[in-house]
């Protein structure tokens, strides 16, 4: 247990920092009795195909909540939204590891963060064909989780991260 843990009564929850963002929200990405979270500016939802990599390797669509797109110069850039089976907890050892070869890429980083007072982990993979994607896998109740996939090119990435963010900053639990 951590100082912070037994200071607090709550082992382990100093690991996780909360999110913040300056940056407001012009839209709101709603799904009733489950959660909800803003998006800045450009971001617009949109209802087109999105890959979405399941625990497996494999391009799935089960769960998908919905996406929402960023218009830029030269392509697009998405988050998708989609629930799964599965526990935080779990995940959190190996999560680098695992998403790196879920996603056959390289990680960069892993970031412990609090979305909606709940864990979450955001870890950020380089792809082989240029892209970053940044997964969110924030903790929901039981053994579901919500998955959050930001998907830029690896050169704008660092501008889109505080739009990422912000959308965890703005998080709240139904």
């Amino acid at each position: 247990m951590d100082i912070l843990g037994m200071v607090s009564g709550r082992a382990g929850q100093g690991r996780y920092k909360e999110v913040r963002s300056d940056l407001r929200p012009v839209g709101w990405f709603d799904v009733p009795g489950l959660f909800r979270f803003g998006y800045p500016w450009p971001w617009e939802r949109f209802p087109g195909d999105v890959e979405l990599a399941g625990a497996d390797g494999e391009v799935t669509e089960d769960g998908l909540l919905g996406a929402l797109r960023a218009p830029r110069n030269r392509g697009t850039a998405t988050v998708a939204v989609w629930c799964g089976r599965g526990s935080l907890r779990s995940l959190e050892p190996s999560a680098g590891t695992r998403f790196e070869r879920l996603y056959r890429g390289s990680h960069r980083e892993v970031r412990r963060l609090r979305a909606g007072g709940a864990p979450a982990l955001v870890i950020d993979i380089d792809l082989p064909g240029g892209d970053r994607v940044s997964r969110g896998v924030l903790g929901a109740a039981g053994d579901q989780v919500v998955h959050v996939e930001l998907r830029t090119p690896v050169a704008a990435a660092t501008g889109y991260r505080p739009h990422f963010d912000a959308m965890l900053a703005s998080w709240s639990w139904a």
